[in-house]
């Protein structure tokens, strides 16, 4: 669990399903609690070091920019944004 926090998202491989990865990250609130979150699955013959970091990548990009949205705190974020409500 604090690796997962540290880096901000979950790397599943093959532990539920035989042949499939999945990446998730949360999405957070105003007040930092973790209100929803997405994830991308992927056969792993796919899973090339390269797709897994773009994957990353986007989906980071995408649940920091939805909790931006929701208020949540800059600290929060991977990429050090600031909020919406303080722009």
């Amino acid at each position: 669990m604090r690796l997962t926090r540290r880096q901000g998202f979950a790397t599943d491989r093959e532990e539920f399903q035989p042949g499939v990865i999945c990446i998730g990250a949360a999405v957070r609130d105003h007040a930092g609690a973790v209100v929803g979150s997405i994830s991308v699955s992927s056969p792993i013959f796919r899973a090339t070091p390269e797709y897994l970091d773009q994957i990353r990548t986007h989906l980071i990009a995408v649940t920091d920019e939805l909790s931006m949205e929701l208020g949540a705190p800059g600290a929060i974020l991977h990429g050090g944004a600031k909020p919406a409500a303080a722009e």
